[in-house]
């Protein structure tokens, strides 16, 4: 941690801190002899005297500092792989139960997986399960510990519902196709042919080669094949003759995918031969390592803000009022009097609003997916009231971590601890009731599981429950720590509504009478005040959370006064140190002149550096219709914006290009501006209009990127906006799952919904 400016070229103004040491000239009477005066005892009103020229060249250095803007910077380094996303599309389907590959199929392909995700710890990587539907494990994410878990206890699919290769990697095509990463690849794993899903494997190789993505195959499993286990017994699959049926390995569709993409195919026949594969595949993809500095700067100020009031102050109240000190007019008090206004009064529309970057807490969201989150009390569902919330803490908290976890008759961890926003609203947006396999509400389990996911470093932690309060499973409610406090907010109303079925029909008991949900308050309530949290009630229509988000939004700091303010101040008191005198002889005829000078032409560059800065240039130029120029000043700007910011900046130096004509750097960067600003529907627009405007010019990844025709074969090329849109057309499953299916299974639930 250090000190530093923002606008150190403004520091050689501090020489003019000196003006107050400048002798005054004034006519006075010539004495015969100072050497009575020499005996005088110094007095306590002497000695202020001469604090006074100290005081006002403290004033006018300190002014010359804030104008300099002076901060207290930190940077922390940390070491990044940058340019490399990776999505890990693993096969589940029933044949992955096999034992040919001991001690099965899918154990060997997990733990190899696992095993490969733990070295890859400066990618993002993310995981896709499918058999006949993908299923999004989680995205690209960074935080992968969480991720390797629940990954080595994937089980095989023996629901025998298929395989849909095509429609898995249109799944993965569809996570990466906005990352701004260098290098961008999809590992498939399978052990069969695709015979399920709306995209074949062909036509996603073909996406994928159109998004400038590489597919690398891997077929797993023995070459004489095996029987396929089904059921929860295992009993083997049987053809309709009655005749065994065998899962065999077709690689020609695996190399297939692999050439037109420009990866490559790998054929893996044990669990160890799995590894060796997964070793060569970690370093084709390897990138060099990049240290990365990431740098807070805590303004400082509104102390200095605050000091020179108070300067100033001490100047007109101890040497004016009380010492009747008067080394100038009263004119001239006035003029200070001025600059003091300056300093304290705010200017109309109020200055930047400066706020500091420290980092948030640590919050567990423990979001209640069970049967009663369906009912619909007051025109939405409490699931949805609950996603809204959810999503409003999230936006407003950019330096918190968070963490998902979801409640049926237990929790289960859907996002681990991360910085990932996206990744966690991913999973928010997809939330359903009924997610969680296991039946019943148990709100403290889904609480001590959301505890779990929280770290012990230095940042405040809370888990935030969104629930009705209902409790229906008969065992006893565990006992909370009071160590961590969980703030719960009541969802639903008191009354209660009827409980809805998957149907959307309602739910009547065995006495035909419709069963109905209500909140439980008291139960909210009392998990509340043993972990010393609070239970949040929804002020009107305003978020329940909002309370929180004021309570953890990054700190507001003084708003200094603006530029303008602050140069007028500091040339009211150069003004009024001016060492006026009836006669002005040498050197010191120019000092007004030269102050006068340096003062205009130090304002005008400092507003122009700060106040007109890259991001208003290209407004200006974009209103005039210099859209080039415009472009060009929105690239400068993106480097120092934040993340929202540069996306904004993205999308008006992508639009800016756009309307130039320079359809191919625009598509560039409306990609990086949809990453930044996911769903944005100008920039999605926007991108296709460019995507359009390449016509017959290459494609990335895409061959000779050759605009086809419909009558054009199944082997030509096909070109961005095809491919985003065939990837686009399939939705994935958000993952979710009991972590105890043995011992849920043996569970009843007091309300059966």
């Amino acid at each position: 941690m250090n000190f530093t400016f923002t606008a150190p070229y403004l520091l050689w103004l501090l020489p003019l801190a000196l003006l107050p040491f400048i002798p005054r000239r004034r006519d006075s009477s010539p004495l015969s002899s100072l050497d009575p005066l020499r005996h005088l005892r110094t007095t306590w009103r002497l000695r202020f005297y001469r604090l006074h020229s100290w005081c006002a060249a403290l004033t006018i250095a300190m002014l010359i500092i804030l104008l300099a803007d002076p901060v207290q910077r930190e940077t922390s380094r940390t070491t990044v792989r940058e340019g490399v996303d990776l999505m890990l599309v693993l096969d589940v389907s029933a044949s992955l139960g096999a034992t040919d590959i001991p001690p099965s199929r899918m154990v060997a392909a997990r733990n190899a997986a696992a095993d490969f995700l733990s070295e890859r710890r400066n990618d993002r990587v993310g995981v896709i399960l499918f058999s006949g539907v993908p299923i999004l494990l989680s995205p690209p994410v960074l935080d992968k510990g969480h991720l390797i878990t629940r990954l080595r206890a994937v089980e095989a699919d023996r629901s025998g519902t298929g395989t849909a290769i095509g429609d898995a990697l249109a799944t993965a095509l569809a996570r990466l196709k906005d990352s701004p990463a260098q290098s961008k690849a999809v590992i498939l794993l399978t052990d069969g042919s695709s015979n399920r899903g709306s995209i074949t494997p062909r036509a996603a190789a073909r996406a994928a080669a159109a998004l400038g993505i590489r597919i690398y195959t891997i077929g797993f499993g023995s070459l004489q094949g095996s029987e396929i286990p089904l059921g929860s017994t295992g009993a083997p699959a049987r053809l309709a003759d009655g005749s065994l049926l065998l899962s065999t390995l077709e690689e020609e569709p695996l190399l297939e995918i692999a050439r037109l993409t420009g990866g490559q195919h790998f054929l893996a026949t044990s669990g160890e031969a799995l590894r060796e594969v997964y070793q060569r595949i970690d370093a084709l993809e390897k990138s060099p390592l990049e240290v990365k500095d990431r740098i807070t700067d805590l303004p400082l100020a509104p102390l200095l803000q605050r000091l020179i009031l108070l300067l100033l102050a001490l100047e007109l109240l101890l040497f004016r009022l009380w010492l009747r000190i008067q080394p100038t007019g009263y004119l001239l008090d006035l003029v200070a009097l001025t600059a003091f206004s300056l300093l304290l009064i705010p200017p109309p529309g109020g200055g930047p609003i400066l706020r500091g970057e420290q980092n948030g807490p640590d919050l567990a969201l423990a979001i209640d997916v069970s049967a009663s989150m369906a009912c619909n009390d007051n025109g939405e569902s409490r699931l949805a009231l609950a996603q809204r919330e959810a999503r409003t803490l999230i936006t407003s908290l950019p330096n918190s971590r968070f963490s998902l976890t979801l409640i049926g008759g237990e929790g289960v961890v859907q996002a681990p601890l991360t910085e990932d926003r996206e990744a966690i609203l991913f999973f928010v947006d997809r939330l359903l009731p009924r997610m969680v396999s296991s039946p019943g509400s148990a709100p403290e389990e889904g609480i001590l599981t959301a505890l779990s996911t929280l770290s012990s470093a230095g940042r405040e932690r809370a888990v935030i429950l969104l629930s009705d309060g209902e409790r229906t499973v008969p065992t006893p409610a565990p006992r909370l720590p009071q160590s961590i406090p969980v703030y719960t907010i009541p969802l639903g109303s008191v009354a209660g509504s009827p409980v809805l079925q998957d149907n959307g029909e309602v739910l009547r008991g065995r006495d035909d009478a419709t069963v109905i949900s209500s909140r439980d308050d008291d139960r909210l309530r009392q998990i509340a005040s043993i972990t010393k949290g609070e239970m949040l009630l929804r002020p009107d229509s305003a978020p329940a959370t909002l309370a929180l988000i004021e309570r953890w939004r990054p700190a507001e700091l003084l708003a200094p006064p603006a530029l303008w303010w602050l140069w007028s101040a500091l040339g009211l008191l150069l003004l009024r140190q001016f060492p006026w005198s009836r006669k002005v002889r040498g050197w010191s005829a120019w000092v007004p002149a030269f102050t006068l000078l340096t003062l205009v032409i130090s304002a005008c560059g400092h507003i122009i550096e700060r106040g007109e800065n890259d991001f208003n240039i290209g407004m200006r130029y974009a209103k005039s219709g210099a859209f080039e120029e415009a472009a060009r000043a929105f690239a400068r700007a993106i480097p120092s914006l934040l993340a929202n910011e540069r996306g904004l900046a993205l999308y008006n130096q992508g639009t800016a290009l756009l309307q130039a004509g320079n359809a191919a750097p625009a598509v560039t960067a409306l990609e990086q501006a949809l990453l930044l600003l996911p769903g944005d529907t100008a920039a999605r627009t926007n991108l296709a209009l460019a995507l359009r405007l390449l016509g017959d010019h290459p494609a990335s990844g895409s061959g000779d990127g050759e605009r086809q025709s419909e009558e054009s074969s199944v082997d030509a090329p096909m070109n961005r906006e095809q491919a985003l849109q065939l990837v686009e057309a399939v939705k994935p499953q958000a993952f979710a799952d009991a972590a105890s299916q043995a011992e849920i299974r043996e569970r009843s639930v007091e309300k059966d919904w």
